[in-house]
């Protein structure tokens, strides 16, 4: 690989994760639960998971739209269409759990009992069988 392509990679995961933390920020309180990049002929996809798909849309797509505006000028994304996708279990996406947790610290609640409860909260979600189900392992 020559050294021009390395720094293109690079430079397009510097610039998907300056884009997440942006989106991360924005969506906080809709429930920020990721993202997926897509690069297609028309321009870049990009489809963001939320707990509440409604407040990253706002009324009649004006957040939505603001998003896509900003992508554009301040990221210099070629033509960013953003896609909302709804969290079936919220409780089993780790970025959801941990800003959970991190506003029940701040909150001012007992690292121990925010981490205890955090914990019990994905198990009781069914963790543990979704991973076993998924790797194939015996209970």
């Amino acid at each position: 690989m020559s050294q021009n392509t390395v720094r293109t990679f690079i430079h397009r995961n510097v610039e998907r994760q300056l884009v997440r933390e942006y989106l991360l920020r924005e969506t906080e309180r809709a429930g920020f639960g990721g993202l997926h990049f897509q690069r297609t002929p028309e321009g870049t996809k990009v489809t963001l998971q939320a707990e509440q798909v409604g407040r990253v849309i706002g009324r009649k797509g004006k957040v939505i739209r603001e998003l896509e505006t900003r992508l554009k000028y301040d990221f210099k994304l070629q033509e960013p269409k953003l896609e909302v996708e709804e969290i079936t279990e919220p409780r089993l996406n780790a970025q959801v759990m941990a800003s959970r947790m991190a506003s029940s610290l701040e909150r001012g609640w007992f690292f121990r009992r925010a981490g205890h409860s955090t914990a019990q909260s994905i198990m009781d979600a069914g963790a543990r069988d979704y991973y076993q189900r998924r790797h194939n392992r015996p209970r």
